[in-house]
């Protein structure tokens, strides 16, 4: 675009030159008629040049009258007569300055809009995305904790719109021991509305610790523990991954979750 434009403006200046000046009468007819007349009198007509020798170098008064025409070209181009075209070269200059100008500083606003319009999706995207945390833990015998109690980790979608493609991940177990029916199968993947829950349940006790484990638990010998994960896609498609984990406290009869907690 600014090649183009500026193509445009010099073909305009240049059409507005002054053209080279012609030979006025008499200034160089006279010559042509001197050599007319000499070949009428049947006087030779002498070769500038010798056909074998050098040509002679020239002289002065021919480098002064080469000289004199372009003084003679110069005066012309600066005349008064030509000061309106001058003018009008000026005024073209300027508004190729003022065209480059222009369109820096429309580029200028078409960078700082685009870098709005980023951080403004940028805003849309955290302000209006899903985000799933874990919410807290579920005990079905709460207050007591029993063989049949079943624990469950409860996943709630804070966000204002819904996650979508939900899959959950979670696992009961005892570091060093190995648990009956402790990791759970993944969840289908599930829809979690603005607002709305999903929780992980895990097999009965009696089901994932032998009478001995179970007691250990109970006395705090023995550290139970979880560990769950979340993968969802918000509304914009964008794939999400939160995991938490916790311990279990049999004197509360809850879990206490970790501080380290992931989401994004």
């Amino acid at each position: 675009m600014r090649t183009l434009l500026l193509f445009c403006f010099a073909a305009s200046s240049l059409a507005q030159l002054p053209s080279p000046p012609r030979n006025r009468p008499g200034q160089q007819a006279a010559p042509k008629e001197d050599q007319k007349g000499a070949n009428a009198q049947g006087n030779p007509v002498i070769p500038s040049a010798v056909a074998g020798k050098k040509n002679q170098p020239t002289s002065p008064t021919k480098t002064g009258q080469a000289d004199e025409q372009a003084l003679n070209v110069l005066r012309e181009a600066f005349a008064p007569e030509t000061w309106s075209n001058w003018v009008y070269v000026c005024v073209t200059l300027g508004a190729v300055i003022v065209a480059f100008r222009t369109l820096g500083v429309i580029s200028t606003q078409t960078e700082a809009a685009s870098r709005a319009a980023g951080i403004a999706e940028q805003t849309l995207l955290l302000t209006e995305r899903a985000d799933v945390l874990v919410a807290g833990t579920k005990i079905s015998t709460y207050p007591q904790f029993t063989p049949d109690t079943v624990m469950g980790i409860m996943f709630k979608n804070f966000g204002r719109t819904r996650a979508n493609r939900a899959e959950v991940k979670a696992s009961l177990f005892i570091p060093g021991i190995e648990m009956r029916n402790g990791p759970l199968p993944p969840i289908v993947p599930a829809v979690v509305g603005a607002g709305d829950t999903l929780t992980a349940k895990f097999h009965p006790m009696v089901a994932c610790l032998t009478q001995d484990t179970f007691a250990k638990v109970v006395n705090g010998d023995l550290a139970l523990r979880f560990e769950a994960e979340v993968l969802y896609f918000d509304v914009f498609d964008k794939r999400h991954r939160t995991k938490s984990s916790g311990a279990f406290d049999p004197e509360s009869c809850s879990f206490h979750l970790d501080e380290n907690q992931e989401a994004d």
